[in-house]
């Protein structure tokens, strides 16, 4: 269970000798669908008098690795691989429809345990492919999502969002620290389902805009051209 959502039956074993312990094979049975995904591989975890290190595969297409240090408990740092990573693992999370959809990156995570919007990441893409039944949401070449001083930092994101072409650069903060700078042909047919106060357009809007203020309540600046 994820933020109160049923991903699914988790089952492992654990073989403990000494300081190393291995957890294999991991296996999840998806509550959302029937389907189990996993990897005989699992994980590996070694401990030492400065704290833990571990490495494997959670799924045949997610490596993950981290470690903690007892000189600082407060913080895990994670590293995640997905490669060609289906998003059927998160559906339960995802607040769309999704139908083989995939992702390819790399996530660097130094995360927070006693304050979590204090953690700061960085990440890198080459792949984001999205199917929805409004519309794909694809990426167009690769770039980098950022997770610092309590903002996402956008660095040359651009995605094809149905027949829309959007790009974003900068920050776009959960306190009064955005700077979202949105430029492009936005379908809104896409992302409907991400926000329902958003209404379905024929054609996509033009917008050079930036966003200010915080995630929660945006301000807009900048120029929308409706097309006729």
């Amino acid at each position: 269970t994820v933020f109160d959502q049923d991903l699914g039956e988790l089952t492992f074993k654990v073989a403990v000798n000494e300081k190393h312990v291995d957890v294999k094979p991991i296996t999840i049975n998806l509550s959302s669908q029937q389907k189990t995904v996993g990897d005989a591989r699992g994980l590996a975890f070694d401990f030492d008098q400065t704290g833990y290190t571990f490495k494997g595969n959670i799924t045949s297409e997610l490596a993950v690795n981290g470690s903690s240090k007892k000189e600082n408990k407060n913080i895990l740092h994670l590293s995640l691989t997905p490669n060609n990573f289906s998003l059927d693992l998160l559906a339960p999370l995802i607040p769309v429809s999704m139908n083989q959809s995939s992702i390819t990156g790399k996530i660097d995570l130094d995360y927070n345990i006693k304050e979590p919007l204090a953690s700061q990441m960085n990440s890198s893409w080459s792949k984001i492919d999205l199917e929805t039944p409004e519309g794909p949401i694809r990426l167009n070449k690769s770039g980098a999502i950022d997770y610092q001083g309590r903002a996402f930092i956008f660095k040359n994101i651009d995605v094809a969002v149905g027949e829309g072409q959007v790009s974003l650069n900068g920050p776009l903060g959960l306190e009064n620290n955005s700077a979202l700078h949105v430029s492009g042909s936005v379908d809104f047919a896409p992302i409907t389902d991400f926000n329902p106060f958003i209404s379905d357009s024929d054609k996509p809007i033009q917008v050079d805009v930036t966003l200010k203020g915080n995630i929660f309540r945006p301000q807009m600046f900048g120029k929308v051209e409706l097309q006729d």
